[in-house]
């Protein structure tokens, strides 16, 4: 996963969905999470996709082909 610095694998990743299609969009690092999990009911995970550079800010911010936050 380019942003990610040196050879480091994040331990968590989200993955974004087109719903519709169930096709696969894209896969971007998830960074500084908490989860709250609770036996028998709704638990919460909270956590941040870091924008580092260009690329990913292209990534995070695609709303359709071709889409660009950076030049």
């Amino acid at each position: 996963m380019s942003g990610i610095p040196g050879n480091i694998t994040p331990k968590y990743r989200v993955l974004v969905c087109d719903l519709r299609s169930d096709r696969l969009l894209d896969v971007l690092p998830l960074q500084e999470v908490t989860v709250e999990d609770f036996i028998g009911k709704a638990g919460s995970l909270q956590g941040t996709v870091s924008i580092p550079n260009c690329g990913i800010a292209d990534r995070a911010a695609r709303r359709g082909e071709g889409a660009r936050v950076c030049d």
